[in-house]
């Protein structure tokens, strides 16, 4: 295998290694993160059961973004929907044979695709053309976009105009899984749909894509209000 190949598969084995470190890393800070006070988003469930049923609710459905904005719930939500579908469908590169289960997403995956595209453009366009958004929207916000429409928009590309040697590409994904390495195609299309995924990988723990594992902390979303039922006291009064 040639130099190239093997700086590829060095920087994929470090995107994931920097992503689930940060990851695990950003988490052991929520949970050791004091949160003393009752501050639950009312109307609330009044016991812990209730309250982590709510988070589930959010986590799955979005609800209190449908609660907020029903335009902004749909192509948000479009968006996280077509993505585990294109994640899905990306995973028949990584098992020989392919199982039935991922070959289900094969077809759909493809204008997932499409969907992916339109609802990131859409969530894009809020940040530019919106003053509220563009007033509170920092650099990560559009880099985090940017990456996305690179991603969609080369995979497209690829699946449809300008189709990379897919033996390659197989032969490299399956070579991570089983630490052979192997050259991977040297479609430039290719190559910069790579590069685009590692560095989204990369910045994952460490942007606002964290909230899919900082949801399951709020405050606001995963405590009753039982304020009225029981007494409360804040530890830091024993001190």
């Amino acid at each position: 295998m040639n130099l190239y190949g093997i700086i590829l598969s060095i920087l994929a084995y470090l995107a994931v290694i920097i992503c689930l470190t940060g990851f695990i890393a950003r988490l052991i800070v929520y949970a050791k993160t004091p949160a003393p006070l009752r501050i639950p988003l009312t109307p609330a469930p009044k016991t812990y059961f209730g309250a982590w049923l709510r988070l589930l609710s959010a986590a799955l459905f979005f609800y209190p973004l449908l609660r907020k904005s029903k335009l902004l719930w749909l192509y948000g939500y479009v968006f996280h929907i077509s993505f585990f579908l294109v994640i899905m469908r990306h995973l028949r590169y990584f098992f020989y044979p392919v199982p039935d289960f991922i070959m289900t997403f094969q077809v759909i995956g493809v204008y997932a695709g499409y969907t992916l595209g339109i609802s990131v453009l859409l969530l894009f366009a809020r940040r530019m053309f919106s003053d509220r958004y563009i007033y509170i929207s920092l650099a990560e916000d559009y880099f985090a976009l940017i990456l996305l429409l690179m991603i969609a928009g080369t995979g497209l590309l690829m699946h449809y105009y300008y189709r990379p040697f897919i033996v390659d590409i197989k032969s490299y994904s399956l070579g991570l899984t089983r630490f052979s390495w192997s050259a991977p195609s040297t479609d430039l299309l290719f190559i910069i749909h790579l590069l685009s995924v590692m560095l989204l990988v990369i910045y994952f723990p460490f942007g606002k894509l964290l909230h899919s594992g900082a949801l399951w902390f709020s405050p606001t979303l995963g405590k009753p209000d039982d304020i009225s039922i029981r007494q409360y006291n804040n530890p830091w009064d024993n001190k």
